[in-house]
């Protein structure tokens, strides 16, 4: 083998090693996880907390905690409806609650859109529009990594919500 076939093989084992998965395919179809933060202001309560959200075939779910790292809540989305276990208090209940309709209409619904906004993509795989409406929710994807925004921000009447990406994948 010549030298220069060596310099290539090892030139391009290097170049493999260092692909940025920022621009590596993201299919909001498949099994997935996202994180990062989220701010939220509210009329009735404001916050900065980390999330993690997973859709797996056995579980989808949102884990929020605080910055430090401790698990305040469970969103689990269930087919007939959105569970939250509040780490706190249902240890000692022994059970979760249903959040009323509205929470439940909004969880959803940011649950639904969430990888496709990560994606930057629609459900037919479309680019996404910077600023648009959907279900009474006005949506901002700001500071694009190539095609996928590293923040969306949400508004809703007197509800605020800001969610920084930091990082997603494809559970295979």
């Amino acid at each position: 083998m010549t030298l220069r076939s060596r310099l290539f093989i090892i030139f391009s084992f290097l170049l493999v090693g260092c692909v940025n998965k920022e621009y590596v395919g993201f299919d909001p179809n498949l099994e997935w996880s996202i994180r990062g933060k989220i701010s939220v202001s509210a009329a009735e309560f404001k916050g900065v907390y980390n999330f993690a959200g997973f859709k797996k075939s056995e579980a989808n779910e949102i884990v929020v905690s605080s910055p430090f790292g401790i698990e305040l809540y469970r969103i689990t989305f269930l087919l007939n409806g959105v569970s939250v276990e509040d780490s706190h208090f249902e240890s000692f209940l022994g059970q979760s609650k249903a959040p009323d309709n509205t929470l439940q209409k909004n969880l959803k619904f940011i649950w639904r859109w969430l990888p496709h906004w990560v994606a930057g993509r629609d459900k037919r795989g479309q680019p996404l529009q910077m600023v648009s409406e959907e279900g009474g929710w006005s949506i901002e994807l700001s500071e694009f990594n190539g095609i996928r925004p590293r923040v969306i921000i949400l508004n809703k009447r007197d509800i605020r919500v800001k969610i920084k990406i930091s990082d997603f994948e494809n559970l295979i």
